[in-house]
């Protein structure tokens, strides 16, 4: 099964009371997770990412948006997880802090989609990742 990350937002220099647009976050991340899990994510060679056939839609829970808000306020991404946990996450430091946050977050969330187009697929037959270049990618 291929896993595809939450996309936690690390912005450096502000806030943290910036309001973001969560729900279009929402369905731009599961509208890229139902194109690969229909393998329809194909690379400029032909080739496409594996599908798969239990990725399931994902839903924001106020649990993991307290874990990014905590890794947020304390400059310091995956303090706050527990042991045998992992989280990706995109950071910036060098954006206005005035910047629209959904300017950023789609920023962050196209870095993401472009991982593999960037590193090559690095996915093999069975949805696992050989390559670690493409390691945030796959988790």
């Amino acid at each position: 099964m291929l896993l595809l990350p939450l996309i936690f937002l690390i912005i450096h220099g502000t806030n943290g009371q910036m309001a973001l647009d969560l729900d279009e976050i929402d369905k731009r991340i599961n509208n890229f997770r139902r194109t690969v899990e229909q393998g329809n994510y194909q690379f400029q060679n032909g080739d496409f990412l594996p599908g798969s056939e239990s990725m399931f839609k994902l839903k924001r829970t106020s649990l993991y948006e307290n874990l990014a808000m905590l890794n947020t306020e304390s400059c310091n991404p995956g303090n706050s997880l527990p042991d045998g946990a992992s989280m990706n996450y995109y950071q910036i430091d060098y954006l206005p802090s005035d910047m629209d946050p959904d300017v950023i977050a789609h920023f962050a969330l196209s870095q993401w989609e472009e991982e593999p187009l960037v590193h090559g697929n690095g996915i093999d037959k069975n949805a696992t990742y050989y390559d670690e270049a493409i390691q945030n990618f796959a988790n």
